[in-house]
This record gives C-alpha cells, sequence and structure tokens, in this order.
C-alpha cells in the first residue's frame, strides 16, 4: 500500500501442489501436446509442485523490487520425448528471479488512472537439472480518465523465453492468469 513506510516485504513461503489433464487443457489450448502425440491420443497427468520463497521492498512510493529463490517439481505418469526435459519423465530444478514494479495506479484492480509497468527476469534451472532456460517478461498498462463517464486503458504484454528448450507446461498461455477487464 503507498502510505507504508519503506520496509522490507517478505513472503515466507509459497506452496502449489497440481494435478492437469493434460488432454482437456490440449483441447483448450492447442498448444500443450505435440502433433505425433495428438495422433497417438496424448492424453497424460502431470504433477506440480512448487515452492518459493520472496524477498520484497518498496523503494519508493510507486516503485517496489524483489527477489525470490524456488523449487518446482513437474512430473508425468506416461513419459515421452517433449514432455518433460529429463528423460525420466520428471523435471526437478531450481528457479531464480528478479523483479520490479512501477504502480502509479489509483486501484489496482478497477484504475481509473495512472500507469503500471511490471517486468521480471526468471532463470529455471541453475544447473542441477536437464533443464535450463530463462524468461523475460514486461507488462505495461496505462489509465487516461476522459471526462466523468470514460476511461481510455492501453495494455502491452510481452513474455519472451532464451536459452534452452522449453517444456511444453513452461509455455505463455494468455487468457488463464492473464485476463482483459470485462471479458471473462
Amino acid at each position: 500500500h503507498p502510505r507504508f513506510p519503506k520496509r522490507l516485504i517478505m513472503k515466507v513461503l509459497f506452496v502449489a501442489l497440481t494435478r492437469r489433464d493434460v488432454d482437456h487443457i490440449a483441447h483448450l489450448a492447442r498448444l500443450a501436446v505435440s502433433e505425433e502425440e495428438a495422433a497417438e491420443g496424448g492424453e497424460y497427468d502431470e504433477d506440480h509442485f512448487s515452492a518459493n520463497i520472496l524477498l520484497g521492498k518498496r523503494l519508493s512510493l510507486f516503485q517496489t523490487g524483489a527477489v525470490s529463490l524456488g523449487y518446482r517439481s513437474v512430473t508425468t505418469d506416461a513419459y515421452r520425448p517433449g514432455r518433460t526435459i529429463d528423460p525420466s519423465g520428471s523435471d526437478r530444478y531450481l528457479v531464480a528471479s528478479l523483479q520490479f514494479t512501477h504502480d502509479t495506479r489509483d486501484l489496482a484492480e478497477y484504475a481509473t488512472q495512472g500507469m503500471l509497468i511490471a517486468a521480471s527476469a526468471t532463470q529455471n534451472g541453475l544447473g542441477e537439472s536437464h533443464l535450463s532456460y530463462s524468461r523475460f517478461a514486461l507488462d505495461l498498462r496505462g489509465f487516461v480518465p476522459l471526462g466523468d463517464a470514460f476511461i481510455l486503458a492501453g495494455r502491452g504484454f510481452g513474455s519472451f523465453a532464451a536459452g534452452g528448450t522449453v517444456p511444453v507446461y513452461g509455455r505463455t498461455l494468455f487468457g488463464f492468469g492473464e485476463r482483459i477487464r470485462g471479458h471473462y
């Protein structure tokens, strides 16, 4: 909150455990399985586990920075090439991330004025596993009131991967966690 004094913010631990039926998600997103897998039936389950520690600091009234370190595990019940990077069918790896946010919006959920600039750089795999790639993300949003009844809003979002092979589950899928206000 902008009125809180500068201080260290610490999210101690975030843990998530999920199970996905990849055939169902592939039907929705058309990206989760290769053409060969789709021809062969391609249905399999993925078990996801993640734990993260995040240390953040308010740098000014509108700016925050954070660094995080985490562990992720993705296991499939039936290995085929492309489902995981590790030939064992289980990707287990460390994740490190840097984040910066500049946020002048009046409300985070339903802004009527201001802007948001959020940038992050994430390294997936720190040399301890078969998996190793980087992801860079940038989110730009702007809100300008046009009189009492209208707001001009704009958004640009990009997520770019570099380095090694990006696993199927590591692809960016728009419309799941990132929604456009007013459209569900």
